[in-house]
């Protein structure tokens, strides 16, 4: 009966170390991958602000001006958006037609994470020059 205590200890000892190791390799290669693939090509993540910040100036509006201003505010608010809608299609029909076509004031905001080796400049550089060619 000790010889079935014995082997079955030595079997879950073998079975924790075997885990053990698996888990160390797959987290070894899993994070030497993540590097690389980072390191290669880098990612661009496009989020549009206006709308989150409409959304927190009309709350703020709310929160000062009480209920009733607000709502006035946002309905001329609105009346002012659907008058830029109209003057954007006429602007979009007078573009067919051949006229030049006024080009709009764009804000890019960079979240650029470095360290104070600045080992990532080139790659800050390579976003300026699609941003370049962007705007």
């Amino acid at each position: 009966m000790e010889f079935l205590y014995d082997y079955g200890l030595f079997l879950l000892k073998a079975i924790t170390f075997v885990v053990a190791t698996a888990i160390i390799i797959g987290l070894v290669l899993g994070g030497g991958s993540r590097r690389k693939s980072s390191a290669r090509g880098g990612v661009i993540e496009v989020i549009k602000l206006n709308d989150d910040f409409k959304k927190m100036r009309h709350t703020l509006k709310r929160a000062i001006d009480g209920e009733s201003e607000a709502k006035k505010e946002q309905k001329e608010q609105q009346k002012q958006e659907k008058k830029q809608e109209k003057q954007q299609k006429k602007q979009a029909r007078r573009n067919q037609e051949g006229e030049p076509e006024e080009k709009s004031q764009r804000v890019f905001l960079v979240d650029f994470e470095g360290d104070i080796k600045a080992s990532a400049v080139e790659e800050l550089r390579s976003y300026g020059l699609v941003l370049s060619a962007l705007g």
